[in-house]
């Protein structure tokens, strides 16, 4: 796997953005991160603008995920996504506090006036790449971080259901890559491999482990090996510790952050 990390000045913030560059030249941006500027400025930098994109991808309605859509809404691009990703508040529980984590009002009426192709199933967005449709769980790693959502005036859990995450099918094998995971990372996985019946040579993006306990990274780590996954680049939301853990773990760990690339034909 050829891992490149370039020098110009990106700009990191909390959330989870990734560019995807096929060998037939398509684009696609999964997810946003949280800022309209900081993307637009970003993508800048690699002598793209948001009208250069074939379409974007959000992998559900969190804003760090989803709040730096307004430039490509602008531009006319494109927004694949699930039915109920911009279907309203949503919050995160905090200290016992209720924090939102939704898009702020004015994109999501921006959102709806543009309009997005909204489908919950398994499909081809471009050549080779896929979106995973709704992930079936598996209670014993369903995710159980207190988020929330409002409905009908009162605050009911939300499970996230919405979330769907970008399988590219390559000459090597299946890459998988997840937004933040709250399906559970081994029920995308295993989608995957359902699926497309490939070898995946990598598995990357945001896991959603921060805060599990070392006896739950283990198992975590050791059925990614048995499900074959050889590569792998915790981000986002993986958790500091579900990266030392997996880095000893993984022979192949890669750690990525603003800027970097990764060319998959290389692996």
């Amino acid at each position: 796997m050829k891992r490149s990390r370039d020098s110009r000045r990106f700009i990191a913030q909390h959330g989870f953005s990734m560019l995807i560059e096929t060998p037939d030249e398509e684009r696609v941006i999964f997810d946003t991160g949280p800022s309209p500027v900081i993307i637009s400025q970003n993508l800048e930098l690699l002598g793209l603008e948001p009208a250069d994109l074939n379409l974007v991808f959000i992998s559900h309605g969190h804003r760090d995920h989803a709040g730096g859509l307004a430039p490509f809404i602008e531009a006319g691009i494109p927004v694949h996504c699930a039915p109920d990703t911009f279907m309203g508040e949503r919050f995160v529980e905090n200290d016992g506090k209720l924090v939102t984590v939704s898009c702020d009002t004015e994109l999501l009426e921006s959102i709806n006036s543009h309009g997005f192709i909204a489908s919950n199933d398994f499909r081809e967005l471009v050549p080779g790449i896929h979106a995973s449709g709704l992930v079936p769980r598996n209670p014993e790693f369903e995710n159980t971080c207190p988020f929330w959502k409002k409905e009908g005036g009162a605050f009911v859990k939300d499970r996230i259901l919405d979330e769907q995450s970008l399988y590219l099918d390559t000459e090597a094998g299946v890459v998988v890559i997840c937004g933040c995971s709250h399906a559970g990372v081994l029920n995308v996985v295993a989608h995957a491999r359902k699926l497309i019946d490939r070898k995946i040579i990598l598995l990357m993006g945001g896991f959603h482990l921060g805060g599990a306990s070392l006896e739950t990274l283990l198992k975590t780590a050791d059925a990614l090996r048995k499900e074959g996954v050889k590569h792998i680049a915790p981000m986002h939301c993986s958790g500091f510790e579900a990266m030392r853990v997996f880095s000893d773990i993984f022979e192949h760990f890669e750690l990525m952050g603003v800027g970097d690339a990764i060319q998959v034909d290389q692996i």
